[in-house]
């Protein structure tokens, strides 16, 4: 027969994810990484951004951190992701610190990523940070 790939689990893993079922979800990632196939960018940030909308966070920044420990380097959708689950939750100290390590990697925000960071200041009423994301949108 055919053998999964990366691509293969990847789906799966989204498709589990999409319909809530992070447990199963998790049961593919298990089982993509002891048939020795190594999970990307992809795999990790589908895990992150469903457990962040679950509003699990501390499970979203768990695979956060098993991708940095395997070498898997995040990208502006991973930290887009994290950014927003963070801000969802008011915790806007998390929040910035993956704004500023994101930035700190070279990584470019994008419009959501600075919307986003807007929208949660703005309701924290912290107007001050809200400008300033929106000067550095704009410069």
């Amino acid at each position: 027969g055919v053998k999964a790939d990366v691509v293969t689990y990847s789906t799966l893993i989204a498709a589990c994810a999409k319909g809530g079922k992070l447990q199963q979800a998790d049961a593919c990632f298990a089982e993509m990484k002891s048939e020795n196939i190594t999970p990307n960018v992809v795999t990790y940030t589908t895990l992150i951004d469903a457990y962040a909308k679950a509003d699990k966070l501390h499970k979203a920044a768990d695979y956060y951190n098993d991708m940095k420990k395997h070498g898997v380097q995040p990208n502006v959708v991973t930290y887009t992701a994290l950014i927003s689950a963070y801000a969802k939750a008011s915790d806007l100290k998390q929040a910035s610190h993956y704004y500023e390590e994101m930035k700190k990697r070279h990584i470019v925000p994008t419009l959501v990523t600075y919307n986003t960071l807007i929208d949660a200041y703005s309701k924290a009423n912290n107007v001050t940070a809200a400008i300033q994301c929106y000067n550095e949108l704009v410069t």
